[in-house]
């Protein structure tokens, strides 16, 4: 979420680091999606800037955002949560809890492979190898 001043913006920059790792491979063997949790301030402008902010190359890589309907399905489509939690510091009065793993998900649709935040710099290259490795 545009508003997550934590593991957003750490997840954020491990797949920056992933995707310099793959090099040419974006774009034409590997695309990442970012997906907006908040469609109150997740909006495609401020998805933009927080791209931008932590200076994402848009080489295969598109943040995306919806109604509240489209994020509920999408959420329940990879058993993903999403909900709001009242607190005095959060935007609004509320911050956003939510799942914080990255799906690796194959050219079928199907997800291959859950990564933890922390992981993705030490695993996610080999696993994303093995995953087009098998698809070949």
């Amino acid at each position: 979420t545009t508003e997550c001043t934590t593991i957003c913006v750490q997840v954020t920059r491990e797949l920056r680091g992933l995707q310099q790792a793959l090099g040419d491979r974006m774009g034409r063997e590997v695309v990442f999606f970012s997906v907006g949790l908040d469609p109150a301030h997740d909006t495609p402008a401020a998805l933009a800037t927080f791209a931008r902010r932590h200076d994402v190359d848009f080489t295969g890589w598109t943040f995306l955002s919806g109604t509240a309907g489209e994020l509920e399905a999408a959420r329940q489509a990879f058993g993903a949560l999403a909900m709001k939690v009242a607190r005095g510091s959060g935007h609004n009065g509320y911050d956003l809890e939510h799942t914080t793993v990255t799906y690796l998900v194959d050219r079928q649709g199907v997800v291959r492979k859950k990564i933890p935040p922390g992981l993705l710099t030490l695993g996610g290259l080999h696993d994303i190898e093995t995953i087009l490795a098998s698809s070949r």
